[in-house]
């Protein structure tokens, strides 16, 4: 687990196993010790990394201007598609994790719980199995589902 950078391309970034580029698939190598932060060999600061970029990458001659540019466009693509992603369970785009109503489609609706079960049954007897076989009461439209 440490830092790599790749002299084709330019991307500084955390690798666990690999050694090759997510981008360009070249070779990486380690980041030297003297750029590491408070000598931890994941750890990198911006600064870190512009040295890295200035002192390793653009002076090799396997770095190619073209791609270091176009890697730096793809990069910034999916930051934005990234930050435009809304991660709240009231956005459409977001994996639903609220329960909803089957009938009203409201999602205020609360898990009926054992103990409600059992007093239930002990007050209605065999009738309250149909309510026992539900899971969630909607505080809407008042059902059992």
């Amino acid at each position: 687990m440490c830092v790599r950078y790749c002299k084709r391309c330019g991307s500084v970034a955390f690798a666990h196993k690999s050694e090759v580029c997510y981008y360009c698939k070249s070779i990486t190598l380690p980041v030297p010790e003297k750029y590491w932060l408070n000598g931890i060999e994941y750890l990198i600061s911006l600064e870190s990394k512009k040295l890295v970029l200035e002192e390793l990458v653009k002076t090799s001659p396997e770095f190619d201007q073209q791609l270091y540019e176009k890697r730096l466009i793809d990069d910034k693509m999916v930051e934005s598609v990234i930050s435009q992603i809304d991660f709240s369970s009231k956005s459409g785009s977001a994996v639903k994790t609220a329960v909803e109503c089957p009938y009203c489609h409201s999602t205020n609706v609360k898990k009926i719980s054992g103990v409600s079960k059992a007093a239930h049954t002990a007050l209605f007897g065999i009738f309250s199995i149909g309510r026992n076989s539900k899971n969630f009461y909607c505080n809407n439209c008042k059902s059992d589902f």
